[in-house]
């Protein structure tokens, strides 16, 4: 997603980033049928970081409302 953006090496997202997960959230619940799959890259040694943000992003769109099924 063009424009994802963290706070430093953190699993907080900018402000900016927030408003493009709701805008992805409203597209998601506006296809019922729709799937998403959340990924992500680092090179090794920031394994830790990437797993931590998508596991906050999961939780995002958890609360959301988007199904993890």
């Amino acid at each position: 997603l063009e424009g994802l953006a963290f706070e430093g090496d953190t699993t907080t997202l900018t402000p900016a980033a927030s408003g493009l997960i709701a805008k992805l959230v409203a597209i998601v619940k506006a296809f019922a049928d729709a799937k998403v799959k959340l990924t992500g890259h680092a090179a090794e040694a920031d394994a830790p970081t990437v797993t931590g943000r998508l596991e906050a992003l999961k939780a995002m769109m958890t609360a959301a409302g988007i199904g993890e099924d």
